[in-house]
């Protein structure tokens, strides 16, 4: 059996910290203050480091895992986190609080995307 270093637990159980605060900002969180004073697509901004930062902790656990992180497991990442991207978004449809947006859709997975591709690029 493989024994992993620490910093995999440790990558690995903030990744999943940080799934759940996505869960619980995209699903749970209503804001009810009818305040407009945040700036104009300060939302986007929010969506994008969400699903930045998630893939950013897979994907440093996924290579502490596997030092060698080959296109398959980068695919799986993007894969599931994309779907995992589009899900949160289109449950909006069903809860009464939230709105869909194509855009914050799209801003989930540009987030996946750039966070996978950066964290390849400057891993050494």
């Amino acid at each position: 059996m493989k024994t992993l270093r620490t910093s995999f637990y440790l990558y690995f159980s903030l990744s999943i910290f940080w799934f759940i605060l996505i869960v619980y900002a995209m699903v749970f969180y209503n804001n009810t203050s009818d305040s407009k004073e945040l700036p104009l697509y300060f939302d986007k901004f929010i969506h994008f480091f969400l699903f930045f930062i998630q893939s950013l902790l897979i994907t440093k656990s996924v290579m502490i895992y596997d030092i060698n992180l080959v296109y398959r497991y980068k695919f799986l990442i993007l894969f599931s986190l994309s779907l995992f991207a589009i899900i949160t978004e289109y449950q909006h449809y069903f809860i009464a609080y939230r709105n869909f947006d194509i855009f914050d859709m799209l801003t989930n997975i540009i987030g996946v995307i750039i966070g996978v591709f950066l964290f390849d690029l400057f891993k050494s």
